[in-house]
C-alpha cells in the first residue's frame, strides 16, 4: 500500500527531473547557438572596428607626392580601404553561415515586414540617393564612364557615392561605438592642426611646399592640402572636442558616471588647437562652422548648469585665440602668412579685449559659485533654452534685414565696414561663388527634362559648364571652375531634386538621431559622444553651402554619420 503511495511521488520526481535536464539541455543547445551567432558578429565588429581606426589614422596622414597627387592619393585610399572591408564582411557572411540567416528573415516575416522592421528612414533615404544616383549615372550618356568614375572633377561620381552607401549599410550594422574611436580621431586631428598651424607660421616643416609657386603657398596646409578642405577637416575637430569638453560630466567620488578630469581637459586642448588651426586656415568658410558651432550647441548644453558655465568658458577661449593670433602676426609680421577676411573683422572689433575678460570673470564666478554650492552638474532652468531661441531668432531676423537692406542699398552698404563683402551679393561674391552658383541655376533652367530628374550625372558639372559656358566663365571671373562650390547645388545638377532631398533627409535625420542621444548622458556610455557626432555633421551641413563635397575630407563625415547609426540601432536592441 505505501509503495501504491509512494508512486506518484517518484513519478512526479522523475518527472520531474526529466523536464529540467531537457531544459537544461535546451538552454545548452540555445548557449552554443548564440555562441556560434556571436562569433560572426564579433568578427564583423572587428572588421568595421579596424576599418574605422584607418580612416581615423591612415587616411587623413596618407601622402605621395605632396599636395601634387593629394585627391588621387586620398581616393584611392579611401577605396581600397572601404572595397577591402565589403569584399572581407561578404566573404564572412557566406562561409559563416550569417547570409542564410538573412534569408530565412525574410521567409519568416514576409519581405514587406522585413523591410520595414530591418531598414529606417535614414537607411531609406540613403537606398533613395544612391538608386537615383545610379540611374543617373546611367542616363549621363554619352559621359556615363566619367560620371561614374568623376574623373574630369574631383572623383565624386557614382563610385565614390557607392562606396559610402556600402560603407554606412555595413557599419551601421555591425560597428560596436567605442570611445577610443573618438579619442584617435581627435589626437590625429590635433597632429593634422599642429601642421597646419606650423604651415602658416612659414615652417614647412614636411617640405611640401618646396616645389610650389609663391601665390600657392598661402593656399594649402597640413595633410589636407587646399585651405578650404583643411578647414572643413579642422571644423570637425573644433565641432567634435568642443562639444565634448562643453557636455561631459567629470567623475564623481560617489560615482563612476562620465569621465576623468583628465579627459575632459584633453577635449578643452583639442578644442584650443582647433580654433587656433581654423584661424589660421585663412579661409571664411570655417566661421560657417563657428556659427553652427556657438548658434546650435546652446540648446543642448543649457540643460544643465555645468552646460552653461563651459559654453562661456569656450566662447572666451575662442575670442582670446583671436587676439593671441593677433599678437603673433604683429609680433612676427614677416615670419606669418597673414590673415584676412572675418578674421580682421573679430580681430580689429573694438571691444574684443572687454568682452574678453567680461565672459572669463563671468564663467570663473559660475565655477566658484556652482562648486561651492555642490551644483555642478544640476539641471538648468528650462527657461534658458527658451531665452537662447528668442536671441537666436532676433539674430537671425536682424541678419535677414540688414542682407536685404544692403542688397538694395548698395552704395549705403559701406557702412557695415568689413561686412559689406559678405552682405552685398554679387558674381563676385565668395570668390565668385555668386558667378557660378547663378550658371548653376540658369543651365539646369535649361536642362531637358530627364536631367531635371536625374541629374547630368554625378560629377559632371565641369563637363556642362565648359561645353556652355566656358568663354562667359573665363571672361568674368578669369578661372575654370569644375565645381558649383555647394554641395547642394551640385547634387541638384548632377543627380536631381530627389537625390539631393534624400540626401539631405540623411543629414537631418541623422543629426536627430545623435542629438537625441542627450536623454541618455546618465546612463550610456557612448552618449556624449554621439551627440557630438551630431554636431559634427551639423557643422558640415552648415559649411557645405559653400564648399566642395571632395574624397579628402568628406569621408570623414559620413563615418559620424554611419557611427550615430551603428549607436542608434544598439540603442534600439537594448530596448
Amino acid at each position: 500500500m505505501a509503495d501504491f503511495q509512494e508512486e506518484p511521488h517518484v513519478n512526479l520526481l522523475l518527472t520531474c527531473w526529466e523536464e529540467e535536464e531537457e531544459m537544461s539541455s535546451s538552454m545548452r543547445y540555445r548557449d552554443r547557438r548564440q555562441q556560434k551567432e556571436d562569433a560572426p558578429i564579433q568578427f564583423e565588429r572587428a572588421v568595421t572596428g579596424l576599418w574605422i581606426i584607418l580612416m581615423f589614422v591612415v587616411f587623413p596622414l596618407i601622402v605621395h607626392d605632396a599636395y601634387f597627387d593629394l585627391l588621387e592619393t586620398k581616393f584611392k585610399t579611401f577605396v581600397v580601404l572601404t572595397t577591402a572591408m565589403f569584399c572581407v564582411i561578404v566573404f564572412w557572411g557566406i562561409a559563416s553561415g550569417r547570409a542564410g540567416n538573412y534569408i530565412g528573415k525574410i521567409k519568416e516575416k514576409g519581405f514587406k515586414n522585413w523591410f520595414l522592421s530591418t531598414f529606417d528612414i535614414t537607411d531609406r533615404c540613403m537606398m533613395v540617393f544612391i538608386g537615383i544616383a545610379g540611374i543617373s549615372t546611367l542616363t549621363a550618356y554619352p559621359y556615363i564612364k566619367e560620371a561614374f568614375f568623376g574623373n574630369l572633377g574631383r572623383s565624386t561620381g557614382f563610385e565614390l557615392l557607392l562606396m559610402y552607401a556600402m560603407a554606412f549599410f555595413i557599419v551601421s550594422r555591425y560597428l560596436n561605438v567605442q570611445k577610443y574611436y573618438f579619442k584617435i580621431f581627435l589626437v590625429v586631428g590635433d597632429l593634422i592642426c599642429l601642421l597646419g598651424i606650423t604651415d602658416y607660421l612659414n615652417m614647412d616643416i614636411m617640405g611640401f611646399k618646396k616645389r610650389m609657386m609663391a601665390g600657392e603657398i598661402s593656399m594649402f596646409a597640413s595633410t589636407i592640402g587646399n585651405i578650404n578642405t583643411y578647414t572643413t577637416y579642422v571644423a570637425y575637430v573644433v565641432a567634435l572636442a568642443g562639444v565634448l569638453f562643453i557636455l561631459t560630466r567629470i567623475n564623481s567620488e560617489e560615482g563612476k558616471e562620465g569621465e576623468s578630469i583628465g579627459n575632459v581637459i584633453f577635449y578643452y586642448i583639442s578644442m584650443v588647437i582647433g580654433f587656433i588651426a581654423l584661424a589660421m586656415g585663412n579661409s571664411d568658410n570655417g566661421y560657417l562652422t563657428l556659427l553652427a558651432f556657438f548658434g546650435f550647441v546652446p540648446f543642448v548644453a543649457f540643460k544643465t548648469r555645468r552646460g552653461i558655465r563651459r559654453y562661456i568658458l569656450t566662447l572666451a577661449t575662442y575670442f582670446t585665440g583671436i587676439e593671441v593670433i593677433n599678437w603673433i602676426n604683429k609680433a612676427n609680421p614677416t615670419k606669418v602668412l597673414g590673415i584676412n577676411g572675418l578674421y580682421n573683422v573679430i580681430a580689429n572689433f573694438k571691444f574684443l579685449i572687454p568682452l574678453t575678460l567680461i565672459l572669463w570673470v563671468i564663467g570663473v564666478i559660475l565655477c566658484v559659485m556652482d562648486y561651492k554650492k555642490n551644483r555642478q552638474d544640476e539641471n538648468a532652468k528650462a527657461i534658458a533654452t527658451k531665452i537662447w531661441l528668442v536671441i537666436v531668432v532676433i539674430v537671425a531676423i536682424l541678419g535677414v534685414a540688414v542682407v536685404i537692406y544692403a542688397n538694395a542699398n548698395p552704395e549705403k552698404a559701406a557702412a557695415f565696414g568689413g561686412l559689406r563683402d559678405y552682405l552685398v551679393f554679387s558674381d563676385s561674391w565668395g570668390t565668385f561663388r555668386g558667378y557660378v552658383w547663378r550658371m548653376c541655376l540658369e543651365e539646369y533652367a535649361k536642362y531637358p527634362i530627364l536631367h531635371k530628374i536625374f541629374g547630368t550625372g554625378p560629377d559632371t558639372f565641369v563637363i556642362y559648364a565648359l561645353k556652355y559656358r566656358a568663354e562667359d566663365m573665363i571672361a568674368i571671373t578669369g578661372q575654370k571652375f569644375d565645381s558649383v562650390h555647394n554641395e547642394y547645388l551640385q547634387y541638384l545638377t548632377t543627380i536631381g531634386p530627389i537625390a539631393l532631398i534624400a540626401y539631405i533627409g540623411i543629414l537631418v535625420t541623422t543629426i536627430k538621431k545623435g542629438i537625441s542621444f542627450i536623454n541618455e548622458m546618465k546612463n550610456e556610455a557612448v552618449a556624449s559622444y554621439i551627440v557630438a557626432s551630431a554636431f559634427l555633421v551639423l557643422c558640415y551641413a552648415v559649411q557645405a553651402t559653400v564648399n566642395i563635397n571632395l574624397p579628402i575630407s568628406t569621408p570623414v563625415m559620413w563615418i559620424f554619420m554611419m557611427m550615430i547609426a551603428a549607436a542608434n540601432r544598439e540603442k534600439k536592441v537594448m530596448e
